[in-house]
């Protein structure tokens, strides 16, 4: 089960699921980089029957605090990386040749602590991911890139602030893929590239974060132009 909570601070209850069982006709992308796009999920349809749990999921629909969107996606009091993923029903998920972009925000973290985004195809598992890794101390995050289906892995390290949103930028190209961290301004904080070793279907999204006693938000999902 999940809550929506109201700016009045109001919530109801909506059944988790696992969605329909077949996906809505893509549309196609023609925004730019910042407000618009296509979306993938921005969460204000206050519903994520599309999505099933991963592990033990205390999650919750939010008006407050978010980005580019009026909704937000809340994980607290998750632990060993538990999340939702969703294989249909989404109005969109991302292609190769797309270059889309995921928020993310956290209002504090110790050491471990992480998101953990996979998209790609569901039928075979080839699914790529990227994961964002709490340092011992300071503000400093490791951030990973994950091919499909090999061991390559790229990385990076970004300084990040609580209370503060940030985006995961993914360039999907035939070839390579190319993660692109970025501050709310959309500048960039720091990138890794890897090879692009997997098909180009995808039906498949996931969103996990491991919390300990913290809240993580996932902001809206977009396509937002051509890799």
């Amino acid at each position: 089960m999940f809550k929506q909570s109201g700016a009045n601070g109001a919530t109801t209850t909506t059944a988790s699921g696992a969605g329909p069982t077949t996906t809505s006709a893509r549309t196609t992308s023609t925004a730019g980089s910042s407000g618009g796009g296509t979306v993938i999920d921005d969460f204000k349809d206050a519903d994520t029957t599309e999505y099933r749990q991963l592990g033990t999921v205390n999650a919750s629909l939010v008006n407050t605090p978010t980005e580019r969107g009026s909704t937000a996606l809340k994980f607290t009091n998750m632990y060993l990386n538990y999340g939702l993923e969703s294989t249909s029903g989404l109005p969109n998920y991302s292609h190769q040749g797309d270059k889309f972009r995921v928020w993310f925000r956290f209002d504090g973290a110790s050491q471990g602590h992480r998101f953990e985004l996979s998209w790609g195809a569901d039928g075979n598992g080839q699914h790529y991911s990227t994961t964002v890794r709490k340092q011992a101390s300071g503000n400093d995050w490791d951030v990973s890139l994950q091919g499909a289906g090999s061991t390559n892995v790229g990385t990076t390290t970004v300084s990040l602030s609580p209370g503060s949103w940030y985006a995961l930028e993914i360039a999907w190209r035939a070839t390579d893929i190319t993660l692109d961290v970025l501050d709310s301004n959309g500048s960039s904080l720091g990138s890794t590239t890897v090879s692009s070793t997997g098909d180009d279907g995808s039906d498949y999204v996931m969103f996990k974060a491991d919390t300990g006693s913290n809240s993580f938000r996932w902001g809206y999902a977009r396509i937002v132009g051509q890799a």
